[in-house]
């Protein structure tokens, strides 16, 4: 049965805050991006202190955590799990896949890789696989 949305928010808010994961991923997109954590909180249309804040303990509200995804170009579901809020569905958008025929047309080992890779479950272990294979394939492509 599902939770009320409403309820799932209080739920939340009673939760216990571990900013260890999210911290961990926030400072691997700034030094991905090479941004302080000012112009990161700026960028990301907060306050100039946010971030701090944020590396230090405060949980971000559920807007400041979906404007630092958007600014990171990352799913906000992430961030809004990292933090502890209930996810949305508006954020798992699927794939037109008749407008985007061609690039879905995988081979079979190209397949074997995604579907292994969706399978790692920690955001981090798999945006670092991720990362790694787009760096071997941009060191082959590019010599």
């Amino acid at each position: 049965m599902n939770v009320p949305f409403a309820e799932a928010i209080r739920r939340s808010k009673a939760a216990e805050f571990d900013n260890t994961l999210f911290t961990a991923r926030l400072q691997e997109l700034m030094k991905r991006r090479n941004e302080t954590m000012r112009e990161a909180a700026l960028a990301s249309k907060l306050d100039h202190e946010a971030v701090f804040r944020f590396m230090k303990g405060t949980r971000p509200n559920m807007m400041a955590t979906i404007l630092l995804a958007d600014h990171f170009g990352v799913n906000p579901n992430e961030f809004l799990k990292l933090t502890g809020w209930p996810t949305l569905d508006l954020f798992d958008v699927q794939v037109d896949r008749a407008s985007h025929a061609d690039e879905l047309r995988l081979s079979p080992d190209a397949l074997e890789v995604a579907i292994a890779v969706s399978r790692i479950n920690d955001v981090n272990t798999r945006q670092k696989v991720v990362d790694a294979i787009l760096a071997l394939l941009h060191q082959y492509f590019n010599g």
